[in-house]
């Protein structure tokens, strides 16, 4: 069953770690949206983290 409590507030931890980082949330978003698969490994999903993510977005 779903926490809608919850998942807003992952999605906005989300969010704000992009600030945190210096990028632009939405290119985040877009970015990370575009590459997940079903099926991904852990690390290939952690691996589009925003704070992984930073360099290649900034």
């Amino acid at each position: 069953m779903f926490n809608l409590n919850e998942d807003n507030a992952l999605f906005y931890t989300l969010l704000e770690s992009c600030s945190i980082v210096g990028i632009n949330p939405l290119r985040w978003l877009t970015h990370a949206l575009e590459r997940i698969r079903p099926g991904m490994e852990e690390n290939q999903i952690a691996a589009l983290l925003p704070y992984n993510c930073k360099t290649e977005l900034r």
